[in-house]
């Protein structure tokens, strides 16, 4: 196991003797990131054309557009454009 070391923002510090995953290792994601954009359409194509993982095409609703897709590590990213 690994000894994880960090400093918050007032300077305190945490040390952690435990194993460390990525969404990959651990084989499931625990959380995401919602990343807003000016045009998912492109977006999503240049996301595409570069090799990324898409876990779900861009779609419409009334709140604007959005896809889904996985980084390297297995971190899941969303994409949204607001209508």
């Amino acid at each position: 196991m690994d000894l994880q070391r960090w400093t918050g923002w007032r300077g305190h510090s945490v040390s952690v003797s435990a194993p460390v995953w990525s969404a990959r290792t651990a084989g499931w994601a625990t959380d995401g990131v919602l990343v807003y954009v000016d045009d998912a359409k492109a977006h999503y194509e240049r996301a595409r054309a570069g090799g990324a993982t898409i876990l779900s095409p861009l779609e419409d609703d009334e709140y604007g557009s959005k896809y889904r897709a996985e980084d390297l590590e297995g971190h899941r990213w969303m994409f949204t454009q607001r209508s």
